[in-house]
């Protein structure tokens, strides 16, 4: 299976992995030789409440602002993550990762999808790994993304234990494009005859190779089937 992955990897290489959201990324340049003025509110609740460097305060708050008028907000989230035994320092560089997740509303967002995860065997470290690696889960909408995908992965897998280490290993599962990507690609290999060990290993051990376009899924099992790979034998498993 490894090597089989290895070779759908470099076919893989040239395209990129559409998804339902995308980070916002904090590095991008600024099209101002200089910043723009900086919250002081929101410096120095950065660093002394969510203990974030100084520097990296300053550079978040040029777009990102917290008004002190919502300091309760921003302690219930605090709160909200405490609750599930996620260590204050782990909230930290959670909200390193997206500091807009100060501003998310409590009540209507974040307990939600946290109580979806734990009720699927998500808790704990493997909680904040998922949020760590995919911050973009806390943004993403409930019912149109994260459930179906929730339910369509158990389809697949079967298991809780299953559906708990493929989230695990790539929380962009929870995000990725399920109808245009990854539902078609699970059923084209299903279809292929791949077994349903070696359906599951894509899932659980590389689930990025089931993430990209169809066409190019199509097109990979194509060259391995003229590498002389068999959909339906052990290479697959």
């Amino acid at each position: 299976m490894r090597n089989l992955l290895s070779l759908m990897q470099k076919r893989f290489l040239s395209t990129p992995i559409p998804s339902a959201a995308s980070a916002l990324s904090l590095d991008s340049p600024s099209s101002s030789s200089s910043p723009p003025p900086s919250s002081s509110f929101t410096v120095q609740y950065l660093v002394n409440s969510c203990g974030l460097p100084l520097k990296f305060a300053l550079k978040v708050s040029r777009n990102f602002h917290l008004h002190e008028n919502n300091l309760q907000s921003f302690q219930s989230v605090f709160r909200c993550f405490q609750s599930h035994n996620i260590p204050s320092i782990r909230i930290t560089k959670l909200i390193k990762r997206r500091p807009q997740i100060l501003n998310y509303n409590v009540e209507d967002n974040l307990k939600p999808k946290l109580l979806l995860l734990v009720q699927n065997g998500i808790v704990g470290h493997h909680m904040f790994k998922v949020f760590v690696s995919n911050p973009v889960i806390l943004s993403a909408d409930l019912d149109s993304q994260i459930k179906p995908c929730f339910q369509f992965l158990k389809s697949v897998l079967g298991s809780d234990r299953n559906v708990v280490e493929a989230i695990s290993r790539s929380s962009n599962l929870l995000t990725c494009d399920l109808k245009g990507c990854l539902q078609p690609n699970i059923d084209f290999l299903i279809k292929e005859g791949v077994p349903f060990d070696g359906v599951a290993g894509f899932l659980i051990r590389d689930a990025t190779t089931v993430q990209h376009k169809h066409d190019s899924m199509v097109n990979a099992v194509d060259d391995l089937k003229n590498l002389g790979f068999d959909p339906k034998g052990s290479c697959f498993s």
